[in-house]
Order: C-alpha cells, then sequence, then structure tokens
C-alpha cells in the first residue's frame, strides 16, 4: 500500500507544471548569483588598487599566495538565501495545497489508514529536496572554478578540501530536516499562506531578533531551529557550549521531529 501511495504521490507531482518551474528557479537564480560571485573575484591587480578615487572598477581582490576570497561556503550561500526558500515552499504546497482545492478527502478515502499518506509525502519530497541540495552544490563547486580568474583557480578545490566535501553531504542533509519541520507546520496549519509564512519569517532571521528580549532573549534565541541549521551548516556546535557539532543539528531535528508527529498526530485525529 505505501509503495502506491508514494508513486500516486510522484504521479500528481510530476504532472504539475509549477514544480518543474519552480525547480528550474532554485537554479537559475541560485546559480545566476553564484556565477557572479565567481566572476567578480579578480587575482590582485597593484596597477588597478593604486589607482585611486578615480578607478571606477570594481571588484574583489584575491591574493594567490593567501588563497581565493572564494570558499565553498561562497559558492552555495545563494542556495540557503533564495534556493532552500523556494524549496521548502514546494514541500508545504505538496502538503497543503490539497486543502486549498479540497482534495484532501479523496486522497484519504482512497488510503483508509492516513499516515502512509503523511509519511509518503515526507519520503518522496525530502528525496527531491535532497537531490536538488546535492546537484546545486556539485554546480556551484563546477561553476566557480569555471568562472574564477586562471591565476587564482588552484585556490578553490572543494571536491579535495575537507570544508567542501562536508558540504556535499550537509546540504542536503539539513534540506531534507528543513523539509520535514515545514511539512509538520503544513499539516498542522493545513493552509498555504500561513505556513509559508511562519517559514519565511523562521527564515529572515526570526531565531536572532529573539535575542533583544532582555535576559531570557539569548537563550531563548539559541534553542531556535534555523540558527542552529545555519550552525551545523557552519561546522559549529549548539551555542555557547564545548559539545560537538552535532549538537546544534540535534536541536533543528528535534524541532522538526516535534513539529512533524505533531502534525501527523493532529491529522489522524482531526476530520479531513
Amino acid at each position: 500500500m505505501f509503495i502506491n501511495t508514494l508513486r500516486s504521490e510522484w504521479t500528481k507531482l510530476r504532472s504539475t507544471a509549477s514544480f518543474w518551474w519552480t525547480t528550474a528557479l532554485v537554479f537559475v537564480v541560485s546559480l545566476s548569483i553564484t556565477g557572479l560571485t565567481a566572476a567578480l573575484v579578480s587575482p590582485q591587480d597593484p596597477a588597478a588598487a593604486g589607482a585611486g578615487a578615480g578607478n571606477q572598477e570594481f571588484y574583489v581582490e584575491a591574493d594567490p599566495a593567501m588563497g581565493a576570497l572564494i570558499t565553498p561556503q561562497t559558492a552555495i550561500f545563494p542556495y540557503l538565501m533564495f534556493g532552500m526558500a523556494v524549496v521548502l515552499i514546494q514541500a508545504i504546497m505538496v502538503v497543503t495545497t490539497e486543502y486549498r482545492f479540497g482534495l484532501t478527502s479523496g486522497n484519504f478515502l482512497a488510503t483508509p489508514k492516513r499516515w502512509p499518506v503523511v509519511v509518503a509525502k515526507l519520503v518522496l519530497y525530502g528525496f527531491i529536496g535532497a537531490l536538488i541540495a546535492l546537484v546545486f552544490t556539485v554546480a556551484a563547486y563546477v561553476l566557480t572554478n569555471t568562472l574564477l580568474a586562471e591565476e587564482i583557480q588552484d585556490t578553490f578545490t572543494p571536491f579535495e578540501d575537507e570544508a567542501g566535501q562536508r558540504l556535499l553531504w550537509v546540504l542536503p542533509l539539513v534540506t531534507v530536516v528543513a523539509i520535514m519541520f515545514v511539512q509538520g507546520i503544513g499539516w498542522l496549519v493545513r493552509q498555504t499562506a500561513g505556513t509559508v509564512a511562519i517559514t519565511i519569517i523562521l527564515l529572515l532571521g526570526f531565531d536572532q531578533l529573539l535575542r533583544v528580549i532582555p535576559d531570557v532573549g539569548a537563550e531563548i534565541a539559541r534553542a531556535m531551529p534555523f540558527l542552529n541549521m545555519n550552525a551545523f551548516i557552519q561546522n559549529m556546535p549548539y551555542e555557547n557550549t564545548d559539545w560537538p557539532v552535532w549538537s546544534s543539528l540535534a536541536v533543528f531535528a528535534a524541532w522538526a521531529i516535534v513539529a512533524w508527529v505533531a502534525g501527523l498526530v493532529v491529522t489522524l485525529r482531526r476530520d479531513a
């Protein structure tokens, strides 16, 4: 039954044109920013640097002896700022669009046990999201290395550097956890605009905004989901601790699991 449910979810998704267009948007916009950033990184030019205020050429300087200013983190940054938001909105709409058009009742009628539907949506789009993140990371590395000035191409070796290799699995992993989190919210809210609003607010730095609360703000902020997601991507542990780096992922995953399980429980108990 679960395999059939998974196949039906994939059929619905792949037959929707907006899925393909928005997926293309992730790559086109994010890779365009990555490519532009790489193209603007230039070797240090003493003549231009000494031209004074009259020099109108703007570029990012990099000294081959010191290493390029662009890093694997820089290459994938556009995905974190734009691409991930689109992926998460897609993940939300996999859940909430059926409520919008009144298709949920028929979906649950075809699958009397509701939990396979909830799990299938997570498994399907979790896999797709991870694949998008992996393909983007590889493409960003290749594009960056291609567009860097020849003199400094040797300083950008993400497929050989530990930091670059780490991002090849970290970005897909955090994408899957984030998808679990937002789909959980989607099952709870059952409305696209509300779920997207919550997600965008969190992505835009609501976690950091909590720090302005006197006395307890910093403690609350450091336990928030997306702050810990970013910490794990940056290879940092849970804030103000000597714990392993995985601690920040554990906090983020805890939020995701709680949200998703709550969404599952509510979906099983209420009317479609």
